[in-house]
């Protein structure tokens, strides 16, 4: 199904005005046609409003945040935590849940960084450990 696209509304060009210099140029969203196939729209939209790493499971990660009332800190952390086995780098994920975690330990519950330092110790020694005995 073929649309008027929403960006230039028909016309197939837009301005932009950037540090006040006003330019008109070719829509970027219909490539200058002024109509747009709405099938690709409705795909970008899911893409951007309903991610699928977000959508594997019963509850939307952000309907979860907003639900418990989470702030910036420990919600992104739930929402790394939420889609780390759902992207191609779950490690990266785990990681950033980790930073936004400490970050809201320190900031919002001052916990000292050396209290952080000991608790990840704490787990460096016992998987140390767990390995030594194996071998």
């Amino acid at each position: 199904m073929i649309g008027v696209c929403a960006e230039c509304d028909g016309r197939g060009v837009v301005k932009t005005k950037i540090a006040g210099v006003t330019t008109v140029g070719t829509c970027p969203k219909c490539d200058g046609q002024g109509e747009i196939d709405m099938q690709i729209v409705k795909t970008q939209s899911n893409a951007v409003q309903h991610p699928q790493h977000y959508n594997e499971g019963k509850y939307e990660v952000i309907d979860v945040i907003e639900d418990w009332k989470l702030g910036f800190n420990d919600g992104n952390a739930v929402k790394y935590i939420g889609r780390h086995r759902h992207k191609n780098r779950p490690a990266e994920d785990l990681k950033k849940a980790l930073w936004y975690i400490a970050r809201e330990l320190v900031t919002a519950h001052h916990v000292a960084t050396n209290e952080l330092a000991q608790v990840m110790l704490t787990i460096v020694k016992t998987n140390h450990t767990e390995s030594d005995k194996k071998n």
